[in-house]
């Protein structure tokens, strides 16, 4: 269940991110600078290569997010969905 959860929410969060920075207007080497990691790391997030760790997770919340209560809620609606699927 726990690598269901690390894939799911991989995909949501590279969703979010290419969201966020269309809407925003910026480039991924802008979207990298806000979240203070290297562009070809940020890059890595958007292509689903690799994941966020924490820091990354609230950085994006507090500097990137355009709507921090719609995007947990989404979050926790995909973790509920998860968790139902493996009972």
């Amino acid at each position: 269940m726990r690598s269901c959860i690390y894939s799911e929410f991989r995909n949501y969060f590279r969703s979010v991110l290419l969201e966020t920075r269309a809407t925003l207007g910026i480039t991924q080497e802008q979207m990298a600078a806000r979240l203070l990691m290297s562009p070809r790391n940020y890059a890595g997030l958007e292509s689903g290569k690799s994941c966020c760790g924490t820091v990354t997770f609230l950085l994006f919340l507090f500097r990137c997010c355009p709507d921090r209560n719609a995007f947990l809620s989404r979050l926790s609606a995909l973790l509920e969905q998860i968790e139902d699927e493996n009972r």
